[in-house]
């Protein structure tokens, strides 16, 4: 059904560009060849202007259709158990300052936003190894959990309050 919705393409550029201002600790990232240019690559991502950010939007949902997804179809119990892990940890869709549409909303974002690093990452032509996976996840999920990057998560979902659902659907939407 999200096929036949029409592209909102800002909230996804929105998000894009704003992953690039983000303080992820890069340090729990794996070693490997990627450690030291992913993190450059993603704070780039915050000095593009608006022709850059399109270009930017197809290249990394060309990526995720065609390495992206069949990297996950060889995996598909990554994202499932990604999703039980965020239902039972943060109690979705109980929350004590947010609706349940705010909660869907920031689910659906961080979905939108791991596959967006998972995207990048691969971009250039990397593999991307079950450890090195679960090590962007790590990455990811400590900013999320970080209390001193609270502000940013905040930040991040101010724009986009107008009309939760709506919002989550553009960002399911390719």
């Amino acid at each position: 059904m999200f096929e036949q919705l029409p592209a909102l393409t800002h909230l996804q550029r929105q998000l894009i560009t704003q992953l690039g201002s983000f303080s992820f600790d890069w340090d729990k990232l794996i070693d490997c060849q990627r450690k030291m240019s992913l993190p450059l690559q993603i704070s780039l991502l915050s000095l593009q202007d608006s022709n850059s950010e399109a270009l930017m939007q197809k290249q990394l949902l060309d990526v995720w259709n065609s390495q992206g997804e069949q990297n996950f179809d060889a995996q598909p119990w990554v994202w499932t158990n990604y999703l039980v892990y965020r239902l039972y940890h943060d109690t979705f869709p109980q929350h004590d300052r947010f609706s349940i549409l705010q909660c869907y909303l920031e689910l659906v974002s961080d979905y939108f936003m791991l596959r967006t690093l998972f995207s990048l990452w691969m971009m250039d032509g990397s593999a991307l190894s079950h450890s090195q996976t679960l090590s962007l996840f790590s990455v990811f999920e400590a900013w999320r959990h970080d209390p001193e990057c609270a502000h940013e998560r905040e930040r991040l979902h101010q724009p986009l309050l107008q009309d939760e659902l709506v919002s989550a659907f553009s960002l399911l939407i390719r």
